[in-house]
């Protein structure tokens, strides 16, 4: 499997690059323009571009993927952009001193980690909002197939359930944290697929991690959750 680049990116996940999901999205936001964004989980930078055209003050943007982005956004003086976990970046964005009005990420899964929520909540003005979208949906452990046609290609998507434990200390005492993960190849005729995974979580964590620093209200949408949250 090759390294995944930009327009492989696109050709492969063309199916979710829905500007019109995108723009649904950001309509929760009471303001963009004149605002500073971060876009957590930039990806191809579809969200940056659209949100460009809002005229914000600023856009922070973060993905460890780094072949994916856009190579001119870096020249651009109101975008910065990040390549670290999610934790280091946002480290990186308090080193510039500004706090931001709107946060958004199209998939909190890929990007989740322990104080991600609290980290946000500093970042984040206190009339501020952060929509995310999350995958809840459980897979079980048997390997299930997704075929469909789209742009007149044929695609195939693979997902299945693992399992990871991890040994963590805890006043003294070590314990057994399983950690589930969902595993995803994704498959475009005539193109090298893509393997990724993902953590799977549940409504009841991000409810209760969620409910730590943010009031928020949940959408349900057919393949994933809309959180829209401001701060406490």
């Amino acid at each position: 499997m090759k390294s995944l680049n930009r327009q492989n990116y696109e050709e492969l996940y063309a199916k979710y690059l829905n500007t019109e999901q995108i723009e649904k999205n950001l309509a929760h936001f009471e303001k963009i323009e004149g605002e500073s964004f971060l876009d957590l989980v930039c990806q191809n930078g579809t969200t940056t571009d659209i949100v460009l055209r809002k005229n914000p003050k600023s856009i922070y943007m973060i993905d460890i993927c780094t072949g994916i982005v856009p190579y001119y956004f870096k020249y651009l003086p109101k975008i910065k952009i990040f390549n670290n976990g999610a934790i280091d970046s946002i480290q990186g964005i308090f080193n510039y001193g500004e706090k931001i009005k709107n946060i958004f990420c199209p998939n909190i899964n890929y990007i989740f980690e322990d104080d991600l929520f609290f980290n946000l909540s500093i970042l984040l003005e206190e009339d501020g909002m952060f929509v995310f979208n999350a995958i809840t949906n459980k897979p079980n452990k048997d390997i299930t197939f997704n075929k469909y046609e789209f742009n007149k290609k044929k695609y195939m998507e693979i997902d299945y359930l693992i399992e990871e434990i991890s040994i963590e200390i805890e006043y003294g005492k070590e314990f057994n944290s399983p950690k589930e993960y969902i595993q995803h190849i994704q498959i475009c005729e005539n193109m090298d697929p893509h393997i990724t995974s993902y953590l799977y979580l549940s409504p009841e964590t991000l409810k209760k991690e969620l409910d730590k620093y943010f009031n928020f209200k949940i959408i349900k949408n057919e393949n994933n959750d809309t959180y829209v949250c401001k701060k406490k």
